[in-house]
C-alpha cells in the first residue's frame, strides 16, 4: 500500500496496475521485492511521468535472460527495470486506441491472437483467439482447401526491425513525441544490434503485432488466404502449386519486414494431414477419454497462451474422474498416446496436482534434468503431492548446487520456489551465501540468493548481509539486502535500519516495506 499521495497522472498509475497484473503471469524473471518496495511510495511514478512529459526520461539497459526451450535450446528474452516497464506501459497506453482502430481489420477473420481488450487489459482472453485459430483453420479445409502451406518466424520478436516499427507507429499519425520515446526505450534495450523488443512483456505483444499488419495487408491484397496466430502462419490453397507460390510470397513480404521463415517448420500440407495436425493430441484421447479429449479441445496449445492462465482456466472447467485422469497419465508416461505432447503433459500435471494423486512423481523429478524448460510447471505438480518431500527437496537442491546445471534459469526457477514455499534446505542456505556474491551472468539468481539467506540466517548471516550492503553500488541491491534482514531480531534489524535510512529513496521504501511486512 502507497503512503504517499498518488500521482496526478491517471495512465501512470494504470501503467503501473497493468506491471502488476504482469508480475503475476508468466514473466521470464521477477524480482522478490522489486515491486512491493517501489508501491510503497508512488512519488517515482511523478516523476517519470513528468519525465516523459518533458521528452526526457532515459531507460536502462535490458538484462539477458536465457530462457531454456525444448531440446536444450535459448530463448533470448530481457529483463527491464520495473521502471521502464511502467515507463513502455505508459507509452503504449497512449498509442492502444489507435493501434488497436488499424489493426482491428484483421482481428477474427486473419489475425487470431492478442485480440485486443477494450477496458483497462492489454488484451481479451488468450483461448478465445487459440480456439478461434484453430477452428477456423479446420474450417477452411472443409470449405474447399486441398493444401495448407504452415509456417512460422525464425526468432521473431529478435529480429524485428526499429526503424521499420518507428516508421509504422508515425504513420498512424501518432504523435512525434510518443514514437521516438518508444523508439528510444527500444533501441537502448536492443543494444547495438538495433533490432528486437523485449519478450514477455505484453506492450511487446502489442507492437508485434502492429509490426506484422503489413504483412497480413499485402498477402490478403495478393489473393491468398491466411490465418496467423502471433508469428504462426498458416495459408490455405486449393493447389499445390497455388501453395508452393504462398510460400514463395510469405519469403519475401516477411524478408521486406527483415525476418525469415523458420525452413524447418516450413511445410506444405494435404487438408487431411493439415487437418490431422490442427486437430492436436485430442483425437487419439477420445479412444481413452471422452471428457479429456473435449478439455484439451479448450484448452490446445499451452505454449502459447501461458502457464498462469491456462490454471485459471482449467479452474472453470469440471474434472473428469479421477480414474479416468490416472489411466490417461499411465498411457502417456508409457509412451503409448505417441510421443511427448506438451499440452497434454501440462494439462495431465495440473489435473493430478489438484487431485494431490502423486503418480506422476518419478517422471517430474526425471524431467527437471531432462527437459529444464519444463521445470516451473513440474515444481508446481510436487509442490502439491505428499510424501515425497525429501527426495523432492534433493531433486531442487541438487539443481541449484549442480555445475552441470546448464541454465541458469533454471537455477532461478528452483530457487524461487524455495523461497515462495519458505522450505529450508540446509545445503541451499551455504550455497546461497556463494551465490549472494556478485555476478553478472548470475543477476537473476543473486536477489534470491540474498532473500532465501534472510529467511533462515543465523547471527552470522546477517553480518555477512550488512557485508554485501555496503559493498553494492546498485540501490536495487542495496534494498534487496534491506527486505532479506527483516527476519534479524527487532532491536539488530531496527540498528541497522537506522544506520542505513536516507542514504537513498530505494533504501527508505525498502525499510517501510520491510516493518509493515
Amino acid at each position: 500500500m502507497s503512503t504517499s499521495p498518488s500521482p496526478s497522472d491517471t495512465d501512470i498509475i494504470r501503467a503501473l496496475e497493468l506491471v502488476t497484473e504482469d508480475q503475476r503471469g508468466d514473466l521470464f524473471y521477477k524480482h522478490p521485492f522489486e515491486i512491493d518496495i517501489l508501491k510503497r511510495d508512488l512519488s517515482w511514478l511523478e516523476r517519470i511521468s513528468t519525465q516523459l512529459a518533458e521528452n526526457k526520461y532515459t531507460a536502462a539497459q535490458a538484462r539477458p535472460v536465457d530462457v531454456p526451450k525444448p531440446g536444450y535450446h535459448i530463448r533470448p528474452a530481457a529483463h527491464l527495470s520495473l521502471e521502464d516497464q511502467v515507463a513502455i506501459s505508459y507509452l503504449l497506453i497512449k498509442c492502444k486506441q489507435t493501434i488497436s482502430k488499424a489493426i482491428s481489420w484483421s482481428e477474427g477473420t486473419i489475425r487470431q491472437s492478442h485480440w485486443i481488450s477494450e477496458g483497462g487489459s492489454w488484451f481479451k482472453d488468450a483461448y478465445s483467439g487459440w480456439k478461434h485459430f484453430r477452428e477456423k483453420s479446420i474450417q477452411t479445409i472443409l470449405n474447399g482447401a486441398k493444401f495448407v502451406f504452415i509456417t512460422d518466424i525464425s526468432g521473431y520478436y529478435e529480429n524485428i526491425d526499429l526503424s521499420k516499427l518507428s516508421s509504422d507507429l508515425k504513420n498512424l499519425s501518432i504523435p512525434t513525441k510518443t514514437a521516438d520515446q518508444i523508439s528510444s526505450c527500444l533501441n537502448k534495450w536492443a543494444g547495438p544490434r538495433r533490432r528486437g523488443i523485449p519478450q514477455g512483456y505484453n506492450p511487446s505483444h502489442l507492437l508485434g503485432e502492429l509490426y506484422l499488419d503489413s504483412f497480413d495487408h499485402n498477402l490478403q491484397d495478393e489473393g491468398f488466404t491466411h490465418l496467423r496466430y502471433l508469428d504462426d502462419i498458416r495459408v490455405f490453397a486449393r493447389t499445390e502449386q497455388e501453395a508452393r507460390r504462398a510460400l514463395h510470397r510469405v519469403t519475401v513480404l516477411l524478408r521486406e519486414r527483415g525476418l525469415n521463415l523458420q525452413t524447418s517448420k516450413s511445410k506444405i500440407l494435404s487438408g487431411d494431414e493439415a487437418t490431422a495436425l490442427f486437430d492436436g493430441v485430442a483425437p487419439i484421447i477420445k479412444n481413452v477419454s471422452e471428457e479429456i479429449a473435449k478439455e484439451l479441445d479448450l484448452l490446445e496449445e499451452i505454449g502459447y497462451v501461458g502457464m498462469e492462465e491456462s490454471r485459471r482456466a482449467l479452474e472453470n472447467l469440471s474434472s473428469p474422474p479421477l480414474e479416468v485422469l490416472q489411466r490417461t497419465w499411465r498411457q502417456f508416461e508409457q509412451g503409448s498416446l505417441g510421443g511427448f505432447d506438451k499440452t497434454l503433459f501440462h494439462y495431465l500435471l495440473n489435473r493430478l496436482g489438484k487431485a494431490k494423486v502423486p503418480d506422476a512423481v518419478d517422471y517430474s523429478l526425471r524431467l527437471l534434468t531432462e527437459r529444464p524448460e519444463e521445470t516451473s510447471t513440474c515444481l508446481h505438480y510436487l509442490q502439491q503431492t505428499n510424501g515425497r518431500e525429501a527426495e523432492i527437496a534433493k531433486a531442487v537442491a541438487e539443481i541449484i548446487q549442480s555445475r552441470d546445471t546448464l541454465f541458469i534459469h533454471q537455477v532461478y526457477t528452483c530457487l524461487r520456489w524455495l523461497f515462495d514455499n519458505k522450505l529450508r534446505i540446509e545445503s541451499v542456505v551455504e550455497h546461497c551465501r556463494s551465490l549472494s556474491t556478485w555476478s553478472p551472468e548470475r543477476f537473476i539468481v543473486r536477489p534470491y540468493a540474498i532473500a532465501y539467506i534472510g529467511l533462515f540466517a543465523s547471527l552470522r548471516d546477517f553480518e555477512r548481509l550488512e557485508g554485501l550492503y555496503r559493498d553494492s553500488s546498485d540501490w536495487l541491491d542495496r534494498a534487496t539486502v534491506i527486505c532479506a534482514y527483516r527476519n534479524a531480531i527487532i532491536d539488530m534489524r531496527n540498528a541497522f535500519y537506522g544506520r542505513v535510512r536516507g542514504e537513498h529513496e530505494l533504501v527508505d521504501r525498502a525499510i517501510a516495506y520491510s516493518k509493515a511486512a
